[in-house]
């Protein structure tokens, strides 16, 4: 074979080279390990509801008490505010005359909530608050086995004044468990001992509203 037949069985032979290396290059066995699941999302939500309410009067009906749960939608919630906040009015008031409405507060969602120290309460009222509010007792308990503990109260000027001491907490009640369920009152007077409450409250009106904010206990 000459030189030049070589040559031609060389170049031949070098692109099956290639391939056959090429091929050795790319050519192996693969396999793969897989890692599937879920993740579920949990749902917090804190609703109110009316335990009971009353006043101070026996056979007579007088003075009239009223409350209910309204919607109260922050955007917060899973079920668009409904019954986040109550409402009570009180009516044909006397001096002498009380009345209280007992609520629950439970979390009905999946993950614990804390009660922040920024609840609130507002007092609408017809006459001077300044001139008139030293003649009218408001506050807001908790109820326990063992009495009710002073949560805030409403002071001479109309502003609420918390009372507990959300900070060290010491009867627990600013946390709720998934399903918890926690038990409040407020109670409303109008001064009579001794009967001092001026004539010029007279045919005036009064309403108030509770909102207790409540945060996600959790990290």
């Amino acid at each position: 074979m000459n030189n030049k037949s070589r040559m031609v069985a060389v170049l031949a032979i070098v692109p099956l080279l290639i391939m056959v290396t090429g091929g050795l290059a790319v050519s192996h066995w693969d396999d793969e390990v897989q890692v599937t699941g879920s993740v579920a999302m949990g749902t917090f939500n804190v609703q109110m509801s009316l335990e009971d309410y009353w006043d101070n009067e026996n056979s007579l009906d007088v003075g009239q008490v009223q409350a209910s749960l309204v919607n109260m939608d922050d955007g917060d919630d899973t079920d668009g505010g409904i019954n986040d906040a109550l409402v009570m009015s009180l009516s044909n008031v006397y001096p002498g005359y009380e009345a209280c409405i007992a609520f629950n507060v439970e979390n009905t969602g999946s993950i614990p909530a804390q009660l922040t120290d920024n609840t609130t309460g507002y007092a609408t009222a017809s006459f001077d608050w300044e001139e008139y509010g030293q003649y009218f007792q408001f506050n807001v308990t908790y109820e326990t086995d063992n009495g009710s503990v002073l949560i805030m109260h409403l002071d001479e000027n109309g502003n609420m004044i918390t009372d507990y001491n959300f900070l060290t907490d010491p009867l627990g009640i600013t946390h709720l468990d998934a399903g918890e369920t926690e038990y409040f009152t407020i109670c409303f007077g109008l001064e009579s001992q001794p009967v001092n409450a001026p004539e010029d409250l007279m045919d005036q009106n009064l309403s108030v509203e509770v909102v207790m904010e409540w945060i996600q206990a959790v990290p």
